[in-house]
């Protein structure tokens, strides 16, 4: 599901911008036939005169503008599944634009949003089905275009992060015939979106991310960590068991999520895949084996797609930073 804005589009050549709180992760890429060949990437922070060098990227890549993906998360955007009133699908969206706000905390008239009905199917005999809405205020969405446009650039659609890694899972990973969870460790905060019979069942932001994390990292080592390169040099001092103790509130919340799932749908989640910048540290893997209690694995996206292996092995050092972005091109 993406919301779409209303332009022009070409599927075979692609620039997917993900829109973080720290850094732009962006991808240019091109589609022949089923496969896939990421061209070029930038990771840029968001300090300074970025869109100067977010123009210049997008500009040696001779695409127009309705390549463009923009992908977006955080407190200003929602995924929800809902138990919804059975009606007719024209009916959905006009109930919803009268009564967003008791799903989700804006109105129809601060909001952007989509859905999908996922279970209709007509032998079911129940007054309601399952509703996935897919929201984000327009103020946030409009303040990101501005500066989009100031760099000579119009997303054509725009999506959201669980919606961009679930629709990468479902295309290339196996399905296992129970619940997945997609762990995204990002910077500000995390976010843990469960997938089941091709379908999102939860997903919900966690406000822990990486920059709590190596905050507490660099008070409890005495030294600056102040990103994911001082996280790699710091990499001898991080043990288990400090993990543990700075990562204990992430693993909380990520428990609390399953175990919500698990009482209300009676759906018990036995695989993790792990993405996001924090995947860089050796050992999280094992640290949220431990503290979750299910099977955790690299989200590992850059195998289904081609690229020259000089952008290849760069990739490889930063993939849980591009998987977004990467995803996003689908």
């Amino acid at each position: 599901m993406r919301l779409n804005l209303p332009f022009l589009y070409s599927p075979f050549k692609k620039i997917s911008i993900d829109w973080g709180s720290s850094a732009l992760k962006v991808v240019s890429a091109y589609k022949f036939k089923d496969s896939y060949f990421i061209t070029d990437f930038l990771y840029q922070g968001l300090q300074g005169n970025f869109s100067e060098v977010l123009s210049k990227f997008c500009r040696g890549k001779s695409f127009l503008s309705p390549d463009i993906i923009l992908s977006l998360d955080g407190p200003s955007t929602l995924v929800r599944v809902v138990d919804f009133p059975r009606m007719d699908k024209k009916m959905v969206r006009q109930s919803l634009n009268y009564e967003l706000s008791k799903y989700i905390p804006f109105s129809a008239e601060e909001a952007y949003f989509d859905f999908s009905i996922l279970n209709n199917a007509e032998k079911t005999k129940s007054e309601s089905f399952k509703l996935l809405i897919v929201s984000v205020r327009k103020d946030f969405v409009e303040e990101k275009i501005r500066i989009l446009e100031e760099a000579g650039l119009i997303p054509l659609k725009i999506t959201l992060s669980p919606i961009s890694l679930s629709n990468a899972f479902l295309k290339f990973f196996p399905q296992e015939g129970y619940p997945v969870g997609l762990l995204d460790l990002g910077y500000s905060s995390s976010l843990i979106t469960v997938v089941y019979n091709n379908n999102i069942h939860l997903s919900r932001q966690i406000k822990k991310g990486a920059r709590d994390i190596l905050e507490s990292l660099s008070n409890i080592l005495g030294k600056p960590i102040r990103n994911f390169k001082d996280l790699v040099a710091s990499q001898k001092d991080i043990s288990l068991e400090l993990l543990s103790e700075v990562c204990s509130d992430l693993i909380e919340e990520v428990k609390l999520s399953l175990d919500y799932l698990e009482t209300k749908e009676n759906l018990a989640v036995k695989k993790i895949y792990s993405t996001g910048g924090l995947t860089v540290c050796k050992g999280i893997e094992e640290f949220l084996v431990r503290g979750l209690g299910v099977e955790v694995f690299p989200f590992n996206l850059l195998k289904y797609f081609k690229c020259k292996d000089s952008i290849k092995k760069d990739l490889e050092e930063l993939e849980g930073n591009f998987s977004v972005a990467i995803s996003s091109l689908l």
